[in-house]
């Protein structure tokens, strides 16, 4: 009788360390597209991004953002304004949400000069690990906008 209590406290203890621990949240970014898509059409710095290049910098961006951290001399990820005429992101994404600007290249972005890195993703931030997909802009092509130093234009695709 005595060996049978000792014993199941000693088995149950052995069952619950070997739970594993519960993984890292990871990121959860909604609306992310599943194609390519095409920034500057038609000049000199024209680039398409695949999916999975799109997943990778929007993921990042909201790495940085959850970490409290930016990369660069512009600070980037920052919020993006939405002031720019010809940018259309999608629908669930408005100029009042915490919408974040960020470089968008073959590789991923460190914190290097960006005069000749001309495309952004912009998410949406939901909340810790959270964001959603609003789209891709550039610098290339983008025509003048009163009151908008900078401006960007739409990517398509």
């Amino acid at each position: 009788m005595y060996l049978s209590q000792l014993f199941v406290p000693f088995a149950i203890a052995g069952m619950v360390a070997s739970v594993p621990a519960p993984a890292a949240q990871k990121n959860q970014i909604t609306g992310l597209p599943t194609k390519s898509v095409k920034c500057g059409a038609k000049h000199p710095r024209e680039q398409t991004f695949t999916a999975a290049q799109i997943k990778t910098a929007a993921e990042q961006a909201l790495d940085l953002v959850d970490d409290g951290k930016q990369l660069g001399a512009q600070n980037y990820p920052h919020r993006y304004g939405y002031r720019d005429p010809t940018v259309k992101l999608l629908s669930e994404c408005k100029a009042s949400d915490n919408l974040q600007e960020f470089p968008i290249m073959r590789g991923k972005y460190t914190g290097g000069d960006v005069a000749t890195v001309p495309d952004r993703v912009v998410i949406k931030i939901k909340g810790k690990n959270k964001g959603v997909y609003c789209g891709l802009m550039t610098h290339e092509g983008a025509p003048p906008a009163p009151g908008v130093a900078g401006p960007f234009t739409s990517c398509s695709g």
